[in-house]
């Protein structure tokens, strides 16, 4: 499986942990107008370094995240042409990748043949990884 592919795979579980990564940094910011004793002649570490760098990690998580996420999000949107062979990319995009439906489902609910539905979802593919041209080698 390809990165383009996992990425379409996992669109909804990065979706989710991206938006309570935005929530955990929603609140750790929170934390900026605190006063903080700091004694780091003791040993004890210091707070406010731990909170700035939580909010390092957390900046890089969703920066990752991201990078998986809103390319899927553009391929959605373009996706909503008017063209029989638009709308069927899309909807295998959304039966296949993102509710994770097996092929017997998807070819009776887009109404296509087996080598139709090989052939979308080749070309399906193909349109993603122009959505992630610093990932698909």
């Amino acid at each position: 499986m390809t990165y383009v592919e996992k990425c379409l795979y996992g669109y909804k579980a990065n979706l989710a942990e991206l938006e309570v990564l935005y929530e955990e940094r929603k609140n750790l910011m929170s934390l900026h107008g605190q006063t903080y004793e700091i004694n780091n002649s003791s040993g004890e570490q210091d707070p406010v370094g731990n909170i700035v760098n939580q909010g390092f990690s957390l900046d890089k998580r969703i920066s990752q995240l991201e990078k998986r996420v809103k390319p899927v999000d553009k391929l959605m949107k373009d996706l909503q042409g008017s063209s029989l062979r638009v709308q069927q990319m899309s909807e295998i995009l959304r039966l296949k990748y993102i509710n994770h439906e097996d092929k017997d489902s998807i070819k009776k609910k887009v109404a296509v043949s087996d080598i139709t539905l090989w052939r979308r979802t080749k070309d399906l593919i193909a349109l993603a990884k122009r959505y992630f041209p610093f990932f698909v080698k």
